[in-house]
């Protein structure tokens, strides 16, 4: 199936219809894979600052969630993601409980 190209009323929207429309195009994958990329390049910042891999979860995650609300509530991130985001972050904050 051949996807729609970007056509005026994308760009007339700003930024958010660019994003809507790279969503559309990659089927709500566009803006989660965004979140994803972010998460990874604040753990590896946070991961080489501190040398704790628990800690640099949980900042991660929180890091993330924040950026992720907005975005959720502009319909541009499913809740679905915004669980497993959730779910990432409790697990780095029972981690970090466990180890000290």
């Amino acid at each position: 199936m051949t996807n729609q190209l970007p056509n005026q009323t994308h760009f007339e929207r700003g930024v958010t219809g660019i994003f809507e429309y790279g969503n559309t195009v990659s089927d709500g994958l566009f803006i989660p894979m965004f979140v994803l990329a972010l998460w990874v390049i604040i753990f590896a910042g946070s991961r080489g600052a501190t040398k704790d891999t628990a800690s640099s979860i949980v900042v991660a995650g929180f890091v993330c969630g924040v950026i992720a609300v907005p975005l959720a509530i502009l319909g541009l991130f499913a809740i679905k993601w915004m669980f497993l985001l959730g779910l990432i972050t409790a697990i780095g904050v029972f981690w970090a409980s466990m180890e000290r």
